[in-house]
């Protein structure tokens, strides 16, 4: 059966359209004061840190990079300021929907520490019983923090992508949600 061209290509016009609909919406928007860093090949060494296992969508994200040092990791923020040490926090409100991504450009290429926060009340403080947590390289957790060299990553002077899952407080451990939003 001879199909005419036009059919053809409105036909193959329609699947791409949909297909471009589709990866479209699957892809996260990239989101924080520094997403530019991640959106272009600057040679900026930059963080994209995909967040995953919501247990609601309210309240905000903050995403706070350290330095690779024991004594730097989940330290104060005034502390880390008043010693020249690595630190930067990004927060963001939680996206009503879809894939949640948010970038961090850091200081240079290097190895460094990461905390996402799920802070669900959106009052800058984590409360155990209530906000989510999760780290890179998803260490198992347990009612302290996990120790620095399982939550250390490197830098280069590209683009690095980290998958953090939250977990929040169930029962007496920390874990991921089971059915995630």
């Amino acid at each position: 059966m001879h199909r005419p061209a036009a059919t053809f290509w409105l036909s193959v016009g329609l699947s791409l359209s949909y297909a471009s609909h589709v990866f479209a919406e699957d892809a996260a928007q990239i989101l924080g004061p520094e997403a530019a860093a991640c959106e272009t090949d600057l040679g900026t060494p930059a963080i994209l840190v995909h967040v995953n296992g919501f247990k609601d969508r309210k309240g905000q994200i903050r995403v706070e990079l350290y330095s690779d040092k024991k004594e730097d990791f989940l330290a104060g923020r005034q502390d880390l300021l008043s010693r020249n040490a690595v630190f930067k926090r990004i927060d963001v409100p939680v996206p009503p929907e879809g894939p949640v991504a948010i970038c961090v450009e850091a200081p240079g290429a290097g190895r460094y520490s990461l905390v996402v926060l799920h802070d669900r009340n959106n009052n800058g403080k984590f409360n155990v019983f209530n906000d989510g947590v999760g780290f890179p390289n998803n260490p198992r957790l347990g009612l302290s923090k996990p120790d620095v060299a399982k939550a250390t990553f490197d830098v280069t002077t590209n683009l690095t992508t980290l998958n953090i899952t939250l977990n929040y407080l169930n029962g007496l451990k920390p874990e991921p949600v089971k059915h995630p939003q």
